[in-house]
């Protein structure tokens, strides 16, 4: 190292260098500028301070711009599909599931699931995990067997986070991060709140919003918005035929059928299917 080359002044212990962490935090089109003010700084200046260093610190900007611009720069998308042809190109066995792109079948904890949202944020909203839905129902249950349709108090989320949460294998359940659940229900009424689960159930909404990446399903299942929280109507709940078109149905069905939804730390390691 010295004062041109990688100084110790900008390479802190336990960190990377500066300029590494200006392009991951600002960009390249940002760092560039940043380079070509910079060695316009020291070539305007070497002759009134440190001479021939100044000129060889201006060179060193005016490379490193310009290998900014020879490189080619990815968006994240890109980056994700990328990595997962590159998967299955040379036949690896497991990937971090932060590149994986929407729609992609993975394994993990020895069940199926899709990827629906590579972004999705945990409870506090400090973290972005993956968001996750079984690829086919995993097992048949009441919504709840009280015949309520308010999630937050249902027999179904009470098993999911329960009885079925510690029978999980062991690289799933350290993979899950938990993580709000918006309970409006179909006809507006925002009476039954939010709540927060580890494992959960998709909501009519988000059904919507990701149809593009979930496969039709082998059975009927149940998603966990009601469908009114008025007193005449606090049995139903909101399910997905096996075409994909929505319905309701009474909670206390016992043949209702699960697909759980996981929110998956992104440094997980997963299988492609």
């Amino acid at each position: 190292m010295s004062n041109v080359d990688h100084p110790n002044h900008y390479n802190i212990p336990g960190r990377k260098e500066c300029i590494d962490e200006m392009l991951e935090k600002f960009g390249a089109e940002k760092v560039k500028a940043f380079c070509e003010l910079n060695a316009y700084k020291y070539r305007y200046r070497h002759e009134m301070k440190n001479g021939e260093e100044d000129l060889e610190k201006a060179e060193w900007y005016e490379k490193y711009k310009t290998s900014l611009e020879d490189a080619v720069w990815l968006t994240k998308e890109a980056y994700a599909e990328l990595c997962y042809k590159a998967s299955k190109w040379n036949e690896i066995d497991y990937i971090s599931i932060m590149n994986i792109i929407p729609g992609t079948t993975i394994e993990l904890g020895g069940i199926e699931m899709e990827i629906i949202d590579c972004a999705y944020p945990s409870v506090d909203g400090k973290e972005l995990g993956v968001l996750c839905l079984a690829k086919d129902i995993l097992f048949e249950r009441p919504f709840d067997e009280r015949n309520n349709n308010n999630w937050e108090k249902s027999s179904l989320r009470e098993y999911l986070n329960g009885e079925y949460l510690v029978n999980l294998k062991e690289e799933l359940t350290g993979a899950l991060i938990p993580f709000k659940r918006n309970l409006l229900t179909d006809d507006g009424m925002k009476d039954y709140g939010t709540c927060v689960d580890l494992i959960s159930l998709i909501s009519e909404r988000e059904y919507q919003d990701y149809r593009e990446y979930i496969s039709d399903k082998s059975d009927w299942w149940w998603t966990l918005t009601a469908w009114s929280a008025s007193s005449d109507f606090l049995h139903y709940a909101r399910f997905v035929y096996t075409d994909g078109t929505l319905n309701l149905r009474n909670a206390y069905y016992g043949d209702g059928s699960v697909s759980p939804l996981f929110l998956i730390k992104e440094d997980t390691l997963v299988k492609v299917i």
